[in-house]
């Protein structure tokens, strides 16, 4: 896999253009999810392959990059799916409660942020961690990123079992 750390906002894998590949939808807790998998499965590994002097580098170098980046689309995404919320309860629809559980997910990976990544990402920024403890926190910081990707997984399961409900009540009112 090679890996553009140049690119900034984040890394990418070989043939990708970095571009969202999601047709304009704005669906943000499918793209909240898919994001946070690909910093997943792309970044962690590429960060723990590297030494941890070169890690520390990297991470205070792009940083400020990743915040601008995934920042916005996390706030988006919440914002998006409390939108959707209030609709459907103001007009009364049926999977209201879906979108309800969406939003909670949702809110959850937001949440998630200062509850550990802000005081672990301030240490790597500062090279505030001592070297030999940059793998551990790495895996750590790797769980907790898992955490954050099912969260907006199931956000996104959430909001089309809501979605597959608004048709019933579509074909109801017709009858």
């Amino acid at each position: 896999m090679a890996v553009d750390v140049d690119r900034g906002a984040y890394a990418t894998c070989e043939g990708s253009d970095g571009e969202d590949d999601g047709g304009g939808r704005g669906d943000g807790a499918r793209d909240l999810g898919r994001r946070n998998a690909r910093q997943e499965m792309v970044l962690v590994p590429y960060w723990q392959s590297l030494p941890a002097s070169e890690f520390l580098r990297w991470f205070a170098a792009n940083e400020p990059r990743l915040v601008a980046f995934y920042g916005p689309l996390e706030v988006a995404a919440v914002a998006f799916t409390l939108l959707a919320t209030v609709t459907h309860a103001v007009r009364r629809r049926r999977g209201t409660g879906w979108l309800v559980l969406a939003s909670v997910l949702v809110i959850g990976v937001l949440a998630v942020y200062p509850m550990y990544f802000q005081a672990v990402n301030a240490r790597f920024v500062a090279g505030a961690i001592d070297a030999s403890e940059v793998a551990t926190e790495l895996a750590r910081w790797r769980t907790w990123q898992w955490l954050r990707v099912s969260l907006g997984v199931g956000a996104f399961i959430a909001a089309v079992a809501a979605l597959l409900r608004a048709p019933a009540e579509r074909r109801t009112r017709r009858s």
